[in-house]
């Protein structure tokens, strides 16, 4: 496990001029003047799966440089509102990378992960999500859950969502991104079981895409569930993964889900992360 702190590839969060409750790329001008890509270079795919955080609840109207859609970047998305029975999955068509909507519960890391890893590679990037709300690791994404019941298992559908996006994006997995956790962290057992649970899922998936590597944020550690603390240690015991550090990030109130600044951060973090050695 590698824990990754420090932030090295853009300038990030405000511009002098920029309100605080807003997020500004400064100087960005969606790769306006980058390098063109070498078309014999196959695209490569970044991959987020988990609960509410992966998909995203930010009000995309605090991050007003991330609004409008940036082309080079294709987002392919499969989202759930929640973890009911059927899944409620909604679709989104692949299309450059925006927000979803204009308001809250709005975007995720996708919007700053994409525009960072295109800054230093252009032209060779596609996202995709496979995210439901309210769900975890233990009872509904592990290999072997049964959820949902009477359906294929999620984590069946994972991989073949993984397979579909190779294949409709032309690229190859480049890495994963998981951001999960929080729902594990309320019951002893599930948080007792999370070590072992990540470990099968990402063992699952290298055992189909070796070449792929997995990105991870460490729970805040003022996450408000009881067994945060049971988590982050499973998560810092992982090996051969990147574990992003969060924890001078903000949370919204409800001390679980991530405030705008933080989903812009993160993104960005994960995208330096993943181009570090």
């Amino acid at each position: 496990m590698r824990l990754y702190k420090a932030l090295i590839l853009l300038p990030l969060l405000a511009c002098s001029s920029t309100p605080p409750d807003t997020v500004a790329l400064c100087g960005a001008d969606a790769g306006a003047d980058a390098a063109q890509p070498d078309a014999s270079e196959q695209r490569r795919i970044v991959a987020i799966i988990g609960p509410s955080n992966a998909d995203g609840l930010g009000n995309s109207t605090l991050v007003p440089d991330y609004i409008d859609a940036y082309p080079a970047v294709t987002l392919k998305q499969r989202r759930a509102g929640g973890a009911t029975n059927p899944i409620p999955w909604v679709d989104t068509s692949n299309a450059p990378l925006a927000p979803r909507c204009l308001g809250p519960n709005c975007f995720g890391v996708e919007l700053s992960l994409g525009r960072a890893l295109d800054a230093a590679n252009p032209g060779l990037w596609s996202v995709t999500k496979l995210v439901i709300d309210g769900s975890g690791l233990n009872q509904h994404w592990r290999p072997g859950a049964t959820y949902p019941s009477g359906g294929t298992p999620l984590h069946t559908q994972l991989m073949t969502w993984l397979a579909e996006s190779e294949a409709e994006l032309s690229g190859k997995l480049a890495a994963v991104v998981i951001i999960q956790g929080e729902r594990d962290a309320l019951y002893a057992a599930t948080s007792a079981a999370f070590q072992a649970d990540q470990e099968a899922q990402i063992a699952a998936i290298q055992a189909v895409y070796p070449d792929a590597i997995f990105l991870l944020n460490r729970l805040h550690a003022q996450t408000s569930p009881a067994y945060n603390s049971v988590v982050r240690a499973a998560q810092e015991a992982q090996t051969g993964v990147t574990l992003v550090d969060i924890d001078d990030l903000s949370l919204k109130g409800d001390l679980v889900h991530f405030t705008p600044a933080t989903y812009i951060t993160l993104g960005e973090r994960f995208a330096s992360a993943y181009l570090s050695p």
